[in-house]
């Protein structure tokens, strides 16, 4: 080979060699520049999956928390409705009773209670009074005993009344006379009714099902829904 043509291929080789080298030494700068930021970019996504997770369990924490306080509230608000209702133990509620002028409702109580048999004086009741606004239908009488014994009595006899118009029934809170109209809209007057206050459905020949709550009637059609019954 010509002395000429051979410095030119040394020369070649040392340029190849030096783009060689160049490219190895920026590849490792740029490993090195990026492993800093590669390192951050992974502590970052370890963090973001350990603060997913704890928001994870905070979340079912205030799941678990709203229910315990919605159970609480329910506990709290049948106990305050078991003690109204145990207020009104005495109490009953005549329906269809024609209305008189200068009327003294403890006569008209006493009166219809003579004739369905049951025998009762002025002093076994403590006081006795129309309820609503008055209509063209004539407005309940509401009537407290003085005792148990007497709001028995003349409750146990309603039955006689069938076929007159008057009705007798339980003075009930707010809350469980809501739950009773619910209650027969889904299953039926025969199906559904109230002794001492406590509502009672039977939907088949079990023993029937105590209501107390929204929670009790929601989980008595879960388990023996309506439409089921009809058929």
């Amino acid at each position: 080979m010509p002395p000429k043509q051979h410095q030119q291929t040394k020369k070649l080789a040392v340029t190849e060699m030096s783009v060689d080298d160049l490219q190895l030494m920026i590849t490792q700068a740029v490993g090195a520049a990026m492993k800093p930021l590669q390192d951050s970019v992974n502590t970052l996504q370890l963090e973001i999956t350990s603060l997913r997770e704890t928001v994870e369990k905070l979340s079912e924490e205030l799941a678990d928390k709203d229910q315990q306080i919605q159970q609480l509230e329910t506990a709290v608000k049948v106990g305050l409705d078991e003690r109204e209702q145990y207020s009104r133990r005495n109490n009953v509620r005549i329906f269809g009773v024609k209305e008189q002028s200068n009327e003294d409702t403890n006569n008209l109580v006493i009166d219809l209670a003579k004739k369905m048999g049951v025998h009762l004086e002025h002093y076994h009741i403590d006081r006795s009074h129309r309820i609503g606004k008055a209509g063209e239908r004539p407005r309940p009488i509401i009537v407290k005993f003085v005792s148990y014994a007497e709001r028995s009595s003349l409750f146990s006899a309603k039955k006689r009344l069938k076929g007159t118009g008057v009705t007798i029934r339980e003075d009930l809170t707010k809350m469980r006379m809501d739950l009773l109209k619910t209650a027969v809209s889904h299953y039926s007057n025969n199906a559904v009714w109230t002794i001492d206050g406590v509502i009672l459905v039977k939907v088949n020949k079990d023993r029937p099902f105590r209501v107390r709550s929204d929670g009790d009637l929601n989980k008595l059609m879960k388990n023996h829904p309506p439409s089921e019954l009809q058929h």
